[in-house]
């Protein structure tokens, strides 16, 4: 093997190691392709990646502008430096040494010693040991153990262990529309899953608590969709998408907390999460925030208010409150809408509660606003003088049934 050919194979077992796992199936090399694209937004394919490691029977030379993606997935600068970072092959003397009798012959007893380590070193070779991946996983809930047994249990031992969790990609819809879970924190040991399936626990009415697994960047539509119990769950700063509904009607969740890291939010993510009291963008995220503590998710460049919750207190300079963002938060008693304000989307509002307007130049105001369930009855407060204004622009006592009325605090 030339040393170019060493140069590589030592790139590949790097690379292994720093993705935490052997490259030998399909799913191996499409989710190595997965992380190196969201870590440094250059792509390779799986299919060359395939090539590169052997699992196709193609003879291949890889480029050097592969080679320089992969080396700086390890930190390296390119593979220039990583090959210059390798250490040169070491020399072996071959100086002779005066011969000696063996030590077995110059001492009966030290053979006798050796000899029964060997012995004890066999036996422990012959009786197999488990490593801590090999363990089974205890679960809470003997429903979710049942499902995790009967699709993933690959030595058929009736028990799932961490290594057999690991292994698995895709849960699909295995847990989905299921009347009976009630936890998953043990989700948390399927470190080989990279997404949660478009409506993997749709459905799932008593589940509780959940604990996405580390490794997953992407939560897709409607994943938790009407999982009305559920009180409890941990999402890791390794997701940096999520797809339209995701907590549509996840009506016990009390907080939610999104990560730097997120870069891409959907439609209607948390429509009719009725209790939510807490939302909160971690500092430091480039495309989202919380400001002002304001309780809900704010797309920055846009001045959107994109979600919130019954605590949210909009900032001013917020200039959109987009489509269903109040839509079933029922719990809140007020808000002010600031005088930024511009436009409101399709059931941005729920019919229910005091609104204190500062906006003196009221913008078209329609039942989209509130949607059709305009049944409870809300009072609008705007500025002295405004009132007409508000009128003629459609924020009239026929949606805000409590009056609309001129308020010297406005």
């Amino acid at each position: 093997m030339d040393r170019q050919q060493q140069a590589i194979e030592q790139l590949r077992e790097a690379i292994e190691k720093e993705a935490g796992r052997k490259m030998k199936t399909p799913k191996d090399f499409d989710y190595l392709s997965e992380v190196i694209e969201r870590q440094l937004h250059e792509h390779i394919s799986s299919t060359t990646l395939k090539r590169m490691w052997g699992y196709l029977a193609e003879p291949v030379t890889p480029r050097v502008s592969t080679l320089d993606i992969l080396s700086q997935f390890l930190g390296h600068a390119g593979w220039d430096t990583f090959c210059k970072s390798l250490p040169d092959e070491s020399s072996v003397s071959t100086a002779t040494v005066p011969e000696k009798k063996p030590l077995f012959r110059r001492h009966p007893v030290v053979l006798a010693v050796v000899s029964a380590l060997i012995l004890v070193a066999l036996i422990w070779l012959i009786i197999p040991s488990k490593s801590p991946e090999d363990e089974p996983i205890t679960f809470a809930d003997e429903q979710v153990k049942a499902l995790c047994v009967a699709h993933w249990d690959t030595n058929g031992d009736g028990e799932l262990s961490y290594a057999e969790a690991a292994a698995v990609a895709d849960i699909g819809e295995v847990f989905k529309g299921n009347p009976e879970i009630t936890s998953f924190d043990e989700l948390q040991s399927f470190t080989g899953l990279t997404f949660i399936e478009f409506g993997a626990f749709n459905n799932c009415q008593k589940l509780k608590t959940i604990i996405i697994p580390d490794n997953v960047w992407q939560i897709r539509e409607m994943a938790f969709f009407n999982c009305n119990s559920l009180e409890s769950i941990q999402i890791p700063p390794s997701v940096t998408s999520f797809g339209n509904a995701v907590f549509w009607l996840c009506t016990s969740m009390k907080s939610i907390t999104i990560s730097k890291n997120v870069t891409s939010i959907g439609n209607q993510f948390l429509d009719t999460c009725g209790c939510l009291g807490t939302v909160v963008v971690e500092e430091g995220n480039s495309r989202y925030d919380s400001r002002d503590n304001c309780n809900g998710i704010i797309e920055t460049a846009t001045n959107t208010l994109i979600a919130g919750c019954t605590n949210t207190v909009i900032p001013e300079g917020v200039e959109r409150i987009d489509d269903s963002v109040f839509h079933g938060m029922w719990n809140f008693a007020s808000l002010t809408l600031p005088a930024s304000l511009k436009s409101i989307g399709k059931i941005g509002l729920t019919p229910q509660g005091t609104y204190m307007s500062h906006i003196r130049h009221p913008f078209p105001f329609s039942i989209d606003c509130f949607g059709e369930e305009t049944k409870e009855s809300c009072t609008l407060y705007v500025p002295v003088g405004t009132r007409e204004a508000y009128i003629a622009a459609g924020w009239t006592e026929d949606l805000f049934k409590g009056g609309v009325i001129e308020s010297p605090n406005m």
